[in-house]
């Protein structure tokens, strides 16, 4: 039997001022979706397509998902897809909160490595793994510290889905 560490990401691993993140991040991404979305539009959309996720029963991919119900009739899937990464590997790096991590973080975390349990970032997946990476940098992780990480294109569901 396999036994695992589950980790959440927000404000367990990481501390920080989610709602005032939030802010910053959707006026950075409007700029990466001003032709094709008013940016006053995209922090409802997005919202909405993440929202929709809930509804997803695994047979798609959540990046699937979420296009399904982002994309406008006719759009170019591939080319609005690849935004998002690209923004994650660009923009999204800029965005720099101020951060902790959680009493105890450090010890609990150099001891794991060495015990027989797999570690396992369960956040929800409603990113690509780049957006999750970067925000594990802000407590000195990356995703090779954890034996699976869940993003958006790795997970058919989100929380509290127990699927």
């Amino acid at each position: 039997m396999t036994k695992a560490v589950l980790f959440d990401l927000d404000n367990t691993l990481i501390l920080y001022n989610e709602p005032a993140f939030l802010q910053q991040y959707f006026g950075k991404l409007a700029t990466v979706f001003a032709d094709l979305i008013p940016p006053d539009n995209l922090p409802e959309r997005i919202l909405l397509s993440t929202m929709a996720l809930s509804s997803n029963d695994g047979f798609l991919n959540n990046a699937d998902y979420f296009m399904n119900t982002f994309l406008d009739p006719g759009a170019d899937r591939r080319q609005v897809w690849d935004r998002f990464p690209t923004f994650y590997q660009t923009g999204y790096r800029e965005l720099l909160p101020a951060s902790s991590s959680p009493a105890g973080f450090d010890e609990v975390f150099s001891r794991l490595p060495s015990s027989d349990l797999k570690l396992v970032l369960a956040t929800n997946p409603i990113y690509p793994l780049g957006a999750y990476e970067h925000r594990l940098s802000w407590v000195g992780l990356t995703p090779a510290d954890f034996d699976h990480v869940t993003h958006i294109e790795n997970a058919g569901f989100v929380k509290p889905n127990p699927g």
